[in-house]
């Protein structure tokens, strides 16, 4: 029940400039993504550290259209009770890859159901009521 400061928090030289930082909170437990690598990240706050965790999916993409650099982009990172979702924009494809992340075993991502698709541009927001 008290803010404090973390000093080298979100360095750069792991996460670089982006805009705004992509962080969520699932079971207790701190995330981020480092979209230019598509790149899961946790904190260790024990050690005041950023470790990696795993790399997104491409595979789970759209099959119909294909994978081309740079393509892709991650709009979001939510946390949603024990899981995190992430969305994903590519082409005009937009979807949330979902898995329920742990430090210390394996996960599996998988995409959701629902998708946004053959549209030329959107404005969306995510709202999550437990």
């Amino acid at each position: 029940e008290k803010w404090t400061i973390v000093p080298e928090m979100w360095p750069r030289k792991i996460f670089g400039r982006s805009q705004p930082p992509m962080v969520a909170v699932s079971s207790d437990q701190l995330y981020a993504v480092k979209p230019q690598k598509w790149e899961l990240m946790w904190y260790d706050s024990d050690i005041n550290t950023w470790k990696s965790l795993s790399r997104l999916p491409f595979e789970l993409c759209n099959p119909h259209f294909p994978y081309v650099f740079g393509a892709f982009y991650i709009t979001r990172l939510i946390g949603v009770g024990k899981e995190l979702w992430v969305t994903v924009h590519c082409a005009n494809d937009m979807f949330v890859l979902a898995c329920e992340p742990s430090v210390k075993h394996h996960f599996t991502w998988r995409r959701l159901a629902f998708t946004f698709s053959d549209f030329t541009s959107i404005s969306a927001g995510v709202a999550i009521t437990m």
